[in-house]
């Protein structure tokens, strides 16, 4: 019977995700934080002392 609980919850939970289908970032009203290269944009904060920073 655990087996057969399990087995539901799996293919319910897997259906659950099929409602997801609208890309987030793609939305008009999304503006990404991070350009993927640098800070640029980005306001540090006075006494910050460069604690942050971008490593690849």
């Amino acid at each position: 019977m655990n087996y057969f609980l399990l087995l539901f919850l799996l293919i319910d939970f897997s259906f659950m995700s099929f409602g997801q289908q609208e890309n987030f970032f793609k939305r008009k009203d999304y503006s990404s934080l991070f350009n993927g290269n640098n800070l640029d944009g980005w306001k540090i904060p006075v006494g910050d002392n460069g604690h942050w920073s971008v490593i690849d």
